[in-house]
């Protein structure tokens, strides 16, 4: 039978019996620690890639009047508002008839959010090697927004920055753009 003692004392006991069974998990293998996590997105023929925190299908969103014609509108995203870009556009690209509903990641940087409508979404892309070098065969448009472009398996993806996209997003020349 148990001695009688306060429950503080018992959940602590419980705590230590189960830190004392705790077993730590195994170091991973030196092959998979410099791999990196993004999505595959793509916009007209380009392979890119981002890190983005959800995928949303054509969210409804509200227009808003005289914005510059790359800002799609704003959605509702958890109870905060979330400006939709176009990004087709902001990389001044021709309008493309798409078969797909579009996509929008939902991107950060630093404290603010907005979302990016692409033509497509592949999925999760675990990268082997990330580099500085650009893709050549991409529109100067797209190239803009890119810090580099990474390997996965035989596939060669643009790296989209999203420091670059929200510095765009606030630089004077769209602002006066938008009115």
């Amino acid at each position: 039978m148990m001695p009688e003692s306060d429950p503080a004392s018992v959940l602590l006991d419980i705590e230590a019996r189960a830190h004392a069974r705790q077993h730590a998990l195994p170091p991973a293998p030196d092959s998979t620690r410099n791999l990196r996590p993004f999505l595959g997105f793509g916009l007209a023929d380009a392979r890119l890639v981002i890190a983005a925190t959800q995928i949303l299908k054509s969210p409804l969103s509200t227009r808003v009047p005289g914005a510059p014609p790359w800002l799609r509108g704003v959605a509702g995203l958890h109870g905060y508002p979330l400006p939709i870009i176009d990004f087709s556009s902001l990389c001044s690209l021709p309008e493309q008839a798409s078969e797909n509903d579009p996509h929008v990641l939902v991107i950060g940087h630093q404290r603010a959010s907005c979302g990016l409508l692409v033509d497509s979404v592949y999925g999760l892309v675990v990268a082997d090697e990330v580099g500085d070098s650009t893709l050549p065969e991409l529109e100067s448009g797209i190239t803009a927004y890119l810090h580099g472009s990474c390997r996965s398996g035989d596939t060669l993806w643009g790296v989209v920055d999203p420091a670059r996209i929200f510095h765009r997003l606030t630089s004077a020349e769209h602002l006066e753009e938008a009115g």
